[in-house]
């Protein structure tokens, strides 16, 4: 478990976001991280190992106080559930190509299979460049930061919630954070297995499905192939996985 949290707005406040980040505390005690972008082009990322409490009003209040005026920031506290807790492991991550940064709350069962990573959540950089989720296995709920404002996803029941205040969108990981600091919620929970866009002008510019894997007991489950200019639902066995060529 881990928390993530953050908001967009002009009037973005810092105490609101440093006041989410150590209400996030209870979903992770191990490190914790923000970031945010520059002049709606430079993404920078600012994390450190430690509890999360002392970190968000201590060296990493700056970084959130810079992150307000830029009226942009995701923030995640971490729970070390694969890897060392190192500054590294810290969440959020930037992609290679500096376009966006992720932070994640889940786990993911299938990681290697997109590589070697020393944290799950690393795994899923070209999940969220190609917009396509139905390859990773596991719990999700991401947020992840472009130049053009916020993106959430969740799917396997992982809470995340919007709220508003001021003319700004605040998001966290529990609903109740968000009331204990006056933010009006407007998503308990948002809606599973749809990206949301959150924009600089404190709106919800959209909301969008994906494909995303649905997994069971049994062992089998449904994905997802582009053909014909649609999605098609396929529905195989892990037996069949290794035979079977997804598009």
């Amino acid at each position: 478990m881990c928390g993530i949290f953050g908001g967009i707005g002009k009037n973005l406040s810092k105490s609101k976001l440093m006041g989410l980040g150590i209400l996030n505390r209870a979903r992770g005690t191990d490190s914790a991280g923000i970031a945010s972008v520059q002049d709606r082009k430079d993404i920078f990322i600012s994390k450190a190992v430690g509890d999360p409490a002392e970190l968000f009003t201590g060296p990493l209040f700056q970084w959130i106080e810079e992150a307000s005026k830029n009226g942009i920031m995701i923030g995640h506290t971490r729970w070390a559930t694969q890897g060392k807790v190192t500054i590294p492991n810290a969440h959020p991550y930037l992609s290679k190509d500096r376009n966006f940064a992720w932070a994640h709350n889940g786990m993911i069962s299938n990681d290697k299979e997109f590589g070697k990573f020393e944290v799950d959540s690393m795994s899923l950089e070209d999940a969220i460049k190609d917009r396509i989720f139905d390859l990773h296995e596991g719990s999700i709920a991401i947020a992840w930061i472009e130049n053009d404002g916020i993106y959430l996803l969740r799917n396997s029941g992982n809470p995340l919630a919007i709220g508003e205040k001021d003319g700004c969108l605040y998001f966290s990981s529990e609903n109740k954070d968000l009331k204990k600091l006056g933010i009006n919620i407007k998503a308990t929970d948002i809606e599973e297995k749809h990206i949301y866009h959150l924009g600089f002008e404190g709106n919800l510019l959209s909301k969008t499905k994906v494909p995303m894997a649905e997994y069971n007991p049994t062992g089998w489950y449904t994905t997802s192939i582009w053909k014909n200019n649609a999605w098609d639902n396929i529905e195989t066995s892990k037996e069949d996985e290794e035979s079977y060529n997804i598009m």
